[in-house]
């Protein structure tokens, strides 16, 4: 009599556990996605905004999570077709934005993130070249007292688009005080050459002659107003 075989027990493999990432880890890996998206790579945006999505879910209070999650939404509103999509998405950005500077005013990373945002936001409609204002200014003053805390291109771009917000804003005076420093700022020649340009519009502006001296003392008390102490001190760098 054949011995009755007994079948070898079946094994079955069990799924490796994965550790769940850290709120940190998360974070960075949307903001790398946020980056490129900012380069202009629509998938990247898409990752980016399911990303901050489920981390404000999670995280509702974060605000560095809010400002992140606003700018993505604006990258949305950018890359839409759709113009009423355009204006929710830019609609949500801004109150997330607001809602991250309100949390935390002096974090320099909602300040460039919003004052971006707000910058490249048609005036005519929103109304909020101001808060660029706001936000660039904070920023310079910031790098005034701690040289350094941008790096030169960055700098210098902001500068001119403080400039354009000004001019935007029906201010030519204190345009052509930002366009006037870039040769100061930086090497770039098409940066430089731009902003000469948009100088003797804001010269025209002004409605006074191309000759007249631009005296940085007929400006002081309006420049304290608009933007604090950053533009005087500005000015008088080296």
């Amino acid at each position: 009599m054949a011995a009755n075989r007994i079948a070898p027990a079946v094994i079955r493999a069990q799924p490796e556990t994965v550790p769940e990432l850290s709120f940190d880890d998360r974070l960075a890996a949307a903001v790398r996605h946020h980056n490129e998206g900012v380069a202009g790579s629509k998938e990247a945006v898409q990752n980016a905004q399911a990303q901050f999505k489920s981390l404000h879910a999670q995280y509702p209070g974060s605000a560095i999570v809010k400002a992140y999650y606003g700018s993505t939404l604006a990258l949305m509103a950018r890359d839409s077709n759709r113009p009423s999509e355009k204006l929710d998405r830019a609609k949500q950005a801004l109150a997330l934005l607001d809602e991250a500077v309100a949390a935390e005013p002096g974090r320099r990373s909602h300040r460039i993130l919003r004052g971006k945002v707000a910058y490249r936001l048609p005036e005519s409609f929103f109304h909020r070249t101001n808060t660029a204002i706001e936000d660039y200014a904070m920023l310079i003053d910031y790098e005034l007292a701690n040289p350094g805390s941008l790096d030169r291109k960055t700098y210098a771009q902001l500068v001119y688009e403080l400039g354009e917000a000004y001019y935007r804003t029906e201010r030519p005076k204190e345009a052509k005080l930002c366009w006037s420093m870039l040769p100061k700022l930086t090497n770039d020649e098409k940066l430089i050459r731009l902003a000469s340009v948009k100088s003797k519009s804001a010269i025209r502006s002004m409605s006074a002659p191309a000759n007249d001296k631009f005296e940085l003392r007929d400006l002081a008390g309006v420049i304290i107003g608009l933007a604090g102490a950053s533009l005087l001190k500005f000015t008088k760098r080296k």
